[in-house]
């Protein structure tokens, strides 16, 4: 697409909006023209017609600043270019477009006066030159993007909610970060991050990579950034418009020409600190940058010269300082220890008062610090080569010997290789003397180089339409891996939701489960203290009964063996003068018989006369007597026995142990007071179950407000 200004028509105008003549070649065919068109129309006019290259005589009539030109083409689709098809501004030769229309016999649809061209002419011929390869491409961006990751929203003051709010919108700066980390590193897409960090999560998150505008925003449309976030994506605007010649050309080194060797010291960081310093240890420039990005680090230092080593000011180097020093292939020199900040000052205090030179914070301050150090490990070396190679040849370059003894090679391996490499420069230049006589002496040669000249137009504007098919193709192609992403993510966001409603089910039918058996457990364990409270009011009765003094408990055996000892002396100890209740006496030994009489019990309790004639005979030895359960009268409380004191006092006193008759036991005996006994066991039983409705009545309450 050609444009040209018409007249009375300039940008620097304030009231009325500049216009231009249009025209759109496709191929060699005129598809549009238009005779006005005005400037804030050409963006999508150019975006309409896809329009690769929009040529023009001179960039002053679109903008007369640089600032303002840079601001023109961020408006123009990314893969449009802005051409000045009369030449470089920055070199200051132009031709007048007329004399290039003659040059280059270009034919035209539109034509003017002789010598003069009208706008649509000039705008056809700006096309046209465009389209044989004629012309000046201007490039005001760098090939990176930045992508700037931020907070969607803002609280103001609040409360702890707030706050909440506050840390939530952070921690989603965070993930965001994260997942575009994430798809830098699996493109293999180069960049440097910067980070604003704040409490629980990130304030701000920066990244400079290299990759087109369109890309990035193909890429980064994938992330679901949400209401909470979000993400600006745009394209680096370079320092100063770089111009550039369509058809690339090599450019031939100048005969002599010297490329300072630096010494290049870095402090990386959200700030960066840059330091670089010549082989004489003098300083060529001392800088600072917030989010300094490694291409634009590398731009700087290629300004003024070629790097020979890295420095940085700590043990470990970082990974920013590797990068860049990778890009030239060049080594990087670390600390040997951690430097203090008062060594740090002292160093750049007396660099400063050296070189009258300012240092004007912590990181410009830190990179010189690294420089000087890598300097003056050094310059002992640097300083023995130079007077060595003076010694030899003071015509040899000694810089050029110094950066190859650095990268590793030997003194004299330096000098023959200098040497083989100025030798060889020299025989290039007379070759290309020799070729360039012959160029301009024979007309054949010249007219072959013509003819050499426009197939290399043809080619590259072959080359320039497979290039666009290739971005086609390349686009098309990122396009459908998107989709598969999309698709794969789908299904994987399927599987989890699947997953987490089986999962669901079954933590529910644990649960159920886990309840049922918490129900079970807890019906048991009221059934268990129900029966545990009433055998503790038949225990308190007991001891009632028992403290008063009427009453003996007997300790009880199962059986007459030496087990139903044991097991009864792991609950209670067989203590002199007790009263031993077996339920089973039959078959008992007289070894069982002699235990209980060491352990000098009172008398022996049967419920029927089923002792062993031993066992008999040794308790009649040892004086133990022996009554039936019905002799003494026996009352059953639970699993407790008691007997009247009286009663078995009454018993004991028979010296021939022979059971009395009923009547005599009648007279001599004190009868039982079973009345008295069932009144006391009601009024026990009584206040039991009072104190049990009470605890009933408060858990039912307590369950009703649960």
């Amino acid at each position: 697409m050609g444009l040209d200004a018409l007249p009375m028509s300039s940008p620097q105008s304030k009231t009325r909006e500049p216009t231009y003549a249009v025209v759109v070649l496709d191929g060699e065919n005129i598809i549009f023209k238009n005779s006005s068109i005005k400037r804030s129309d050409i963006p999508q006019l150019a975006k309409s017609w896809s329009a690769t290259y929009l040529a023009c005589d001179n960039v002053l009539e679109i903008a007369t600043k640089g600032k303002e030109i840079t601001e023109f083409c961020k408006a123009l689709p990314e893969e449009t270019y802005l051409v000045q098809v009369t030449g470089n501004p920055l070199q200051g030769k132009f031709e007048k477009l007329v004399r290039l229309v003659k040059s280059y016999n270009i034919p035209l649809q539109h034509s003017g006066t002789p010598g003069h061209l009208e706008p649509l002419a000039a705008a056809e011929a700006a096309a046209r030159l465009t389209r044989r390869g004629i012309g000046f491409k201007v490039e005001p961006f760098e090939r990176e993007c930045k992508i700037t990751i931020s907070k969607g929203r803002h609280t103001g003051p609040g409360g702890s909610s707030a706050q909440r709010y506050e840390r939530r919108v952070r921690g989603a700066v965070r993930r965001i970060t994260r997942e575009v980390r994430g798809l830098f590193g699996e493109n293999e897409i180069e960049f440097d991050e910067f980070n604003l960090e704040g409490y629980q999560g990130l304030n701000k998150a920066t990244f400079y990579a290299t990759i087109s505008l369109k890309n990035a925003k193909t890429l980064l449309r994938t992330i679901n950034q949400g209401d909470l976030t979000k993400i600006k994506i745009e394209r680096v605007a370079k320092e100063e418009l770089g111009f550039y010649p369509l058809i690339k050309t090599a450019y031939l080194k100048k005969v002599g020409q010297k490329i300072p060797p630096l010494i290049i010291g870095i402090d990386p960081g959200t700030t960066t600190g840059l330091a670089i310093l010549d082989l004489q240890g003098k300083p060529l420039l001392l800088h600072s940058e917030r989010e300094f990005s490694s291409r634009k680090i590398i731009r700087q230092i290629m300004k003024y010269g070629k790097p020979i080593l890295f420095a940085c000011d700590v043990p470990s180097s970082h990974k920013m300082v590797e990068k860049i020093a990778n890009n030239f292939d060049v080594p990087v020199s670390s600390a040997k220890k951690t430097i203090t900040v008062s060594e740090k000052n002292q160093i750049a205090q007396e660099f400063q008062a050296a070189y009258e030179l300012s240092v004007s914070d912590t990181h410009q301050r830190d990179a010189l610090v690294a420089a000087l150090k890598a300097y003056n490990e050094l310059k002992n070396k640097l300083e023995k080569i130079e007077t060595e190679v003076k010694k030899l040849d003071d015509t040899l370059p000694v810089d050029a010997i110094k950066i190859a003894v650095i990268q590793g090679k030997s003194l004299s391996e330096a000098i023959t290789e200098v040497r083989e490499a100025i030798q060889l420069q020299m025989e290039k230049d007379i070759k290309r003397k020799d070729m360039a006589a012959a160029q301009v002496s024979d007309p054949q040669i010249r007219r072959e180089l013509g003819t050499l000249r426009e197939k290399v137009t043809d080619q590259q504007l072959v080359i320039e339409d497979l290039e666009q098919l290739q971005i086609r193709l390349v686009t098309e192609n990122r396009e459908l891996k998107k989709q598969i992403r999309q698709l794969e993510q789908s299904i994987t966001d399927l599987k989890r939701q699947r997953s987490l409603e089986v999962e669901k089910e079954r933590r529910i039918r644990i649960r159920d489960a886990e309840i049922g058996r918490l129900n079970r457990q807890v019906a048991v364990g009221k059934t268990k203290i129900a029966r545990l409270q009433r055998s503790l009011a038949n225990l308190e009765r007991m001891n009632t009964i028992i403290l008063k003094g009427r009453y003996i408990p007997l300790k009880q055996l199962k059986n007459l063996s030496i087990g139903a000892i044991e097991e009864t002396e792991k609950s209670m100890t067989l203590l002199p003068g007790d009263v031993v209740y077996i339920q089973d006496p039959s078959g008992g030994s007289h070894r069982t018989a002699e235990e209980l009489c060491k352990r000098q019990i009172r008398a022996i309790v049967a419920p029927a006369p089923k002792i062993s004639h031993l066992a008999l005979q040794v308790f009649q030895e040892a004086g133990v007597p022996i009554f039936l359960e019905e002799d003494v009268g026996t009352i059953w409380i639970d699993n407790f026995v008691l007997i009247s004191r009286d009663r078995l006092e009454k018993r004991m006193a028979c010296k021939d142990l022979v059971k009395l008759s009923e009547e005599q036991e009648r007279a001599e005996v004190e009868p039982l007071d079973l009345k008295e006994v069932i009144l006391e066991y009601k009024e026990e039983r009584r206040k039991l179950l009072d104190h049990n409705n009470k605890e009933n009545d408060s858990a039912s309450s307590y369950q009703e407000e649960e």
